[in-house]
């Protein structure tokens, strides 16, 4: 992007979300911030650390899950033979 207003409110929508906007634009001379900004807001680590960990439970899931639809069709392969 080549030049951005950002008006992050007073709090994130979504954790990251003003992380997000800042990393959209190449240098510091290609924004302008309608409101004061407090820098710890791209710090939030407990959400970061609350984000992460439900990244790392639903990829175990989607593996869980993968096997097992690999599985079920092992199964019908070996059962009903391969069409």
């Amino acid at each position: 992007m080549a030049k951005a207003v950002v008006d992050i409110g007073r709090e994130d929508f979504a954790t990251g979300l003003a992380f997000v906007e800042f990393s959209r634009v190449r240098t510091v001379e290609d924004f302008v911030m309608r409101q004061d900004f407090l820098p710890e807001r791209l710090r939030d680590t407990k959400a970061i650390e609350a984000r992460i960990e439900e990244e790392m439970r639903l990829a175990v899931l989607a593996d869980a899950m993968s096997q097992t639809y690999d599985r079920l069709l092992r199964y019908f392969d070996r059962r009903y033979g391969n069409p």
